[in-house]
């Protein structure tokens, strides 16, 4: 009997080296007669002294009893930081000492986690408040074993954990002090911060197709330090604009780029190793929130995004209506191709009519000043100007807008303005009369600037600034189809095009061009004038 419990003790010993099973602790039997092992897979082992003598004192360096040189060559245990060494009936078991980390639960970090405070060490073994954290709206989404997204960047990584000591990439190495269904603390590997999050819930992951389209940059907001955010209106970044092509491709102020979506968390590239990181906080119809670090001080930034609106210019047709009035033509400069109509003509026929599916209508003089301003010493082609702050008030489908403009004017033939400043439609406008035969025409480009509260007149009179980013411009062309009165008159030089509003008498307004500038005025309403329709209906939103 006693000799088949001394070979299970052995078999004990031989399992744990062999499966590593490690020491927990162990104490002396009761009486004396031996110790207790406890094990890490829950067994204890039960160790006896031989039959003569006493035991020896515990450790490596006990001095043994007067007695017990039988007994201590029968069983001694002596240990070091990481092994327990045991000689039993002499022969000695190497066995792992368990570790004093804990071994943290995996699935018990998985989720997500959103800073609550960050803490410094006070130099006394304690801990207080760091004051001069930047890590506000911080946080860590632990999607899996292997992966974590986090708000550093923000980027996605892999991670690894082993028993309390947490590596995030190749970058961040941590000490998990505690974990819990609620709570996480993270020390880092110099043990001089602490980082304390709470557990929350996941975001839902966004629709890529929400991505698509223009992004104007609308406002920057920054953590409250209370939990919350607030708008900031110090931090500028007006040039942020996006425009994503399709599920793969864009192009931002940057250039083209490539990306892609996993989660929320949005990777940019440009090629050659160099991108931007966002996390997406938000992506609905109307409004693209994105997160990331700012690269000055580390604190985290958000930028809210809104879909441009459309140019006023975007409402202008793109062709003159057709002698017939039934259609538009074909050609965009041709000045011999258009039709000719009196203002009670072009009033009742066009006031609200539907062409290939869509409707126009014919535009007031109010919406004709939101294209070309009502003073023609604002878009001249001779006279070299300079016009600033100037008052206008126009009409934008349907909703009144006043505004103040810049203009620089003769610039080389062209007329420039810096239009609808303080409002959502601020834009950039190039005037320029092309003499090309009888395809002799006005054309005006408008590019919106949205958010771009730094951009001058001085600076879009410049023809660099019209020769990069031009995807999104605008531009409509007004043939100089000149007008009909008993004959054909200035065609090939001039344009005249009616609005729907009378003036008094036998007058009424009217937009026109010639080689030397462009405004309104009025005109005798029996004159035949070529017609260009506005379209109707398309703003969904206030554009102040």
């Amino acid at each position: 009997d006693e000799q088949e419990k001394e070979l299970a003790t052995v078999r004990a010993l031989l399992n744990a080296m062999t499966n590593k099973v490690s020491v927990v602790s162990y104490k002396e039997l009761p009486d004396g007669s031996g110790y207790e092992l406890t094990m890490s897979d829950g067994t204890k082992i039960t160790l006896k002294h031989g039959a003569k003598g006493n035991q020896g004192e515990r450790g490596a360096k006990g001095r043994q009893g007067e007695d017990g040189q039988d007994a201590s060559a029968d069983l001694t245990i002596t240990e070091t930081d990481d092994v327990v060494i045991i000689v039993y009936n002499g022969v000695t078991y190497t066995i792992a000492k368990e570790s004093s980390s804990p071994v943290i639960d995996t699935g018990n970090l998985i989720g997500m986690w959103y800073w609550v405070k960050s803490e410094k060490s006070d130099g006394s073994g304690g801990w207080e408040i760091n004051p001069g954290t930047n890590e506000h709206g911080y946080w860590c989404y632990f999607r899996d074993a292997s992966t974590v997204f986090y708000s550093i960047m923000p980027t996605k990584y892999q991670y690894t954990l082993a028993e309390d000591h947490l590596s995030i990439g190749t970058t961040w190495d941590y000490t998990i002090v505690s974990l819990d269904d609620h709570n996480l603390v993270l020390e880092n590997k110099n043990g001089y911060f602490r980082t304390h999050y709470t557990r929350g819930e996941i975001p839902p992951a966004i629709d890529p197709a929400k991505l698509i389209g223009q992004w104007a940059f609308e406002k920057t907001r920054v953590p409250d330090k209370a939990g919350g955010w607030k708008d900031d209106a110090s931090i500028d970044l007006s040039p942020f604009r996006l425009n994503f092509h399709d599920a793969t491709r864009g192009k931002n102020h940057r250039g083209e780029f490539t990306y892609t979506l996993d989660w929320n968390y949005l990777h940019v590239g440009y090629g050659n190793d160099v991108f931007n990181s966002y996390r997406v906080v938000e992506a609905t119809e109307s409004e693209l929130v994105l997160e990331f670090v700012s690269a000055i001080d580390g604190t985290l930034l958000r930028a809210h995004c809104t879909h441009p609106l459309p140019n006023p210019l975007s409402h202008v047709a793109e062709y003159n209506v057709n002698p017939a009035g039934n259609g538009f033509v074909t050609s965009l400069t041709a000045c011999n191709a258009s039709g000719y109509f009196t203002f009670d003509d072009a009033v009742d026929k066009f006031g609200d009519i539907t062409l290939d599916g869509k409707r126009y209508h014919l535009p007031s003089k109010e919406e004709w000043q939101g294209i070309v301003p009502g003073n023609n010493n604002h878009v001249n082609f001779s006279n070299t100007r300079a016009y600033n702050g100037i008052n206008e008030t126009v009409t934008v489908q349907g909703e009144s807008i006043t505004m103040k403009s810049d203009f620089r004017t003769g610039v080389k033939g062209v007329s420039y303005g810096l239009r609808y400043k303080g409002t959502k439609l601020l834009s950039a406008w190039r005037y320029e009369y092309i003499r090309d035969g009888n395809d002799t025409h006005l054309k005006i480009t408008s590019r919106g600037l949205q958010g771009q509260t730094n951009v001058t007149v001085g600076d879009i009179a410049q023809a660099d600034f019209w020769s990069a980013n031009a995807e999104n411009d605008v531009i409509r062309y007004f043939p100089a189809s000149g007008f009909f009165s008993g004959s054909y008159r200035f065609v090939g030089s001039d344009g005249y095009f009616w609005s729907s509003s009378g003036t008094q008498d036998n007058m009424s307004d009217h937009m026109y061009f010639s080689k030397n500038y462009a405004g309104l005025s009025g005109n005798n309403r029996s004159f035949g004038f070529s017609v260009r329709l506005f379209t109707s209906g398309d703003q969904v939103e206030s554009v102040k």
